[in-house]
């Protein structure tokens, strides 16, 4: 699947919970209902988009958070994995203290 068709799949299942919800559209309707006053189609129609903006943040933040926890467990795990092969290195050099060698990490 692309990259495209997953943020869109992203993007409408957050907007559909959105416009589903339909809190501030509903909230228009009643309020045109309750005062009186019509509201022009125009208005539905920004409320939608601006809720499909929302949506498309909200997608992103998912995303964002969820890189956030794949670099901090990256993150994480390499430092433990450097710890425990500063520990077999030393275990390798007590052994055999003339053997000297270095394992270097080219990492970020």
């Amino acid at each position: 699947m692309s990259l495209l068709s997953l943020w869109r799949k992203a993007v409408l299942r957050h907007w559909k919970r959105e416009l589903l919800g339909g809190v501030l559209i509903g909230a228009l309707a009643l309020f045109s209902e309750l005062s009186g006053i019509v509201i022009p189609p125009r208005v539905y129609e920004v409320a939608a988009v601006l809720l499909i903006f929302y949506a498309m943040f909200l997608a992103w933040r998912d995303e964002y958070s969820a890189r956030l926890k794949v670099e901090e467990h990256k993150r994480t795990e390499v430092a433990r994995l450097q710890a425990e092969l500063g520990k077999v290195q030393q275990e390798l050099a007590s052994q055999s203290p003339d053997l000297t060698f270095k394992i270097e990490y080219w990492g970020s």
